[in-house]
């Protein structure tokens, strides 16, 4: 049933007004051009930094928190995505790239500037196959061939 609802849920949020931008720096690039590794976690917690779309790059608001909790040994994937939870399938593919299933999410509306953000994540999240790039405690997922990145940091309840 949740799988069925998340491309409405997607498209409800995508109409949710402007989007605010910001101007890509040098630092940020080098970081999102770093090169493949293999993947060496299995149980993981993120927050969210950034998203690059093929159009445009974007900071997370100050006081937004944006979780993914990543448990490569079972499969699974959850977290906090602004305003709703959500949870699905995780696949490792060739040992340096993560693939998220489409899954569940819960149904609450919130401020229209973190349902921006809830719905520029999830479109992020579940549309693209990443690249896996560690640095110390920055995480960046990356599709290239899509134009997509995340940036993220490692939370304080990692276990890696």
């Amino acid at each position: 049933m949740y799988k069925a609802l998340i491309p409405l849920f997607i498209l409800i949020l995508s109409a949710c007004g402007s989007q605010n931008s910001a101007m890509i720096t040098s630092e940020e690039e080098s970081i999102n051009e770093l090169s493949n590794s293999i993947i060496t976690f299995n149980q993981i917690s993120l927050d969210l930094v950034s998203i690059k779309t093929p159009e445009q790059f974007y900071s997370l608001d100050k006081g937004m928190n944006i979780t993914l909790n990543i448990n490569v040994d079972e499969g699974r994937y959850n977290g906090k995505s602004g305003c709703n939870s959500y949870f699905g399938g995780v696949e490792i593919i060739d040992q340096d790239k993560i693939y998220f299933s489409p899954g569940g999410i819960t149904e609450m509306m919130c401020e229209k500037p973190i349902m921006i953000w809830e719905s520029r994540f999830l479109n992020a999240l579940m549309e693209n196959q990443f690249f896996v790039n560690e640095a110390e405690n920055t995480i960046i997922f990356s599709d290239p061939a899509n134009g997509y990145s995340m940036t993220f940091t490692k939370s304080m309840n990692s276990e890696n």
